[in-house]
Order: structure tokens, then sequence, then C-alpha cells
């Protein structure tokens, strides 16, 4: 036989084995998970916003600027570069820039001699009351590349100082994400207080503690199991403020929880959107005063989604 003939029979006899033999299932067997549907416009949603958090810390003043928290003792407080002073800002400061006073949790300020720090652009050389963070539009001082202002938590008053030239603010890149994963934004049913609740909450600084609003919890369930959350309300923001923790803290995320904003509950429902969860101000600085997850927000299972553990931070 020719051999064109023999080479036409062997495929003729392949064509006719391959449309005999049964073909692969690609349906899912029965009980299997799907593969999440991916969502473009979503995943580009959760990028924009972690892109936009990104340039706000990298923002002057913002928290990778900070350099310094001191806690203002009755009577006068010196600040300087110079390490006897109560308040030691950065070497770049003068020496001796001037004294804060306070009485009766009253704040002042006066300059030292030959120093002109400024305020709002404008030279200072007396302040009879330093507004302090709690009040709109606080006082900022500043000199040279330094600000410091003054804060106040609890019955404590403090200084808090910033620096634009900052270490941290220089070495700053970005901060690692998980994959944006669409499960990870949890629809919840919202379970209202019938009576607005007052959580207090431990924070970072020992014996520190700070008190929230609460008026609901949001019932969810993950992994098999029912879950509750309890947001809070912040006086500075429509959204509801989410502290909490999970079994990712520490190998993965930032050990002390972490935080994310939620819109108010509509028609009895909440939305949990884990991929916008990011890190307190404490995994970047030792000068925060950052609250901790209450023991009601301390999840058993993992939310692998949002920031990861910041690599340059401090500990």
């Amino acid at each position: 036989m020719p051999i064109r003939r023999t080479t036409a029979a062997v495929l003729l006899a392949l064509a006719a084995t391959t449309a005999c033999a049964p073909r692969a299932n690609t349906t899912p067997p029965p009980g299997a998970t799907p593969a999440p549907t991916k969502d473009p416009v979503y995943e580009k949603e959760i990028q924009d916003w972690h892109a936009r958090r990104i340039e706000k810390l990298k923002s002057p003043g913002n928290w990778l600027s900070l350099v310094g928290l001191f806690w203002l003792k009755e009577g006068g407080n010196r600040v300087g570069s110079d390490e006897r002073n109560e308040i030691v800002l950065p070497k770049s400061a003068p020496s001796e820039v001037g004294t804060l006073m306070l009485t009766g949790g009253k704040v002042s300020f006066a300059a030292a001699i030959g120093v002109t720090p400024t305020l709002n652009g404008n030279p200072v050389i007396r302040l009879d009351r330093v507004k302090t963070d709690g009040e709109e539009k606080p006082d900022k001082i500043q000199i040279g590349s330094i600000t410091f202002h003054v804060i106040q938590r609890g019955q404590r008053v403090g200084v808090r100082a910033t620096d634009t030239n900052a270490p941290t603010r220089k070495a700053f890149t970005t901060i690692e994400t998980y994959p944006v994963d669409p499960k990870m934004r949890i629809e919840a049913t919202w379970v209202p207080f019938e009576k607005a609740q007052t959580i207090e909450i431990a924070t970072v600084i020992p014996g520190l503690t700070e008190k929230y609003p609460s008026h609901g919890e949001a019932v969810f369930t993950l992994e098999g199991k029912e879950h509750r959350l309890r947001p809070v309300v912040e006086e500075e923001s429509p959204d509801l403020f989410l502290i909490f923790g999970d079994a990712t803290n520490g190998p993965e995320t930032y050990g002390a929880g972490r935080f994310v904003y939620v819109k108010p509950p509509q028609d009895g429902k909440i939305t949990l959107d884990f991929n916008k969860a990011y890190n307190p101000p404490c995994a970047f600085t030792p000068y925060a005063t950052c609250p901790l997850p209450p023991d009601e927000n301390r999840l058993p299972v993992r939310i692998p989604a949002g920031e990861k553990n910041y690599k340059g931070g401090h500990g």
C-alpha cells in the first residue's frame, strides 16, 4: 500500500478513536465550592482605595512622621532638642524652643528667647491657651521641619511631635495586602440595641482607655459558624468604626488587631468589607495611642483580607 494511503488511514482511525472517547467531565462534583467569580470593577475599587491610603500615610504630619509622644506634668514642661527637656525634639530643632505650662488641664505656651516658632504660618511668642486635638482646628506649633501639638486622652494631656524628615516617613514604600477576595465582603444582619451602649476600650498605653458609643451588632456566618462584631461611633465620621482581631493576628497581620470602617446599616443589613481592613497607627510608630479590639470583637477564625503586617514596623 502506498505510504500516503497508509498515513491517511492512520489519521482516520485516530479521529474515530477520539470521537468515541468519553469527554472529560468539567462539571464540579456535588458539594464542591465553585471558584469565586472575579469582579474587575470591585477589584479596582479596592486597589484605588489602598492607593489613596498609601498616599495619605506618606503625607507630611501623618503617622509615619511621628517622632515623639510625651505626657505633660503639672507645671512647666520645656520643649527642645536638649535631652534635659521634658519634651525632647529631634536634633534639627533648637536646644530650647519654649515651655508648655499645664495648669488644671489647660495648656499655655511661651517661646524661648531668641526662638520664633510659627502657628499657622505666623510667628508665635506666647499662647495663653493651646487648643488640643479634641477641639476644632487644634493649635500646631512649628519649628523648621518639626511640628508639635497638644493631645488629650481621658484625663491625661500630652504632646505629639512630627517631623517631615522622619526616617520612618522617608523609608516607607507600601504595605503588603492579601489578594482582593469578594467572599470577604460580607453582608451581615444588623441587630440594634434597645438603647445605645457605651463601650470602654483599652489602648496600647497601659491604663489608658477610651469610651465609644455603640448602637448594635453585625451578625454573620463564616466557616459554618455564627459570629458577632460590634462597631462603634466616632464623632468625626458618618461611618461606623470596627476594631477587630482575628486568627491571622501575629503571624500574618498586625498582632494588636486591625480597623475597618463600614457604612451605616440599611434595611436591617450591614456590609463588612474586610478587603478594606487596615493596620492601626501603632503598626507604624510607638507614638500612637491605638484602641485595642474589645473581647466581643476577637474572631476565632482567619480573615485573610486587607492589609498584612507592615514589615517596616517598629515591633
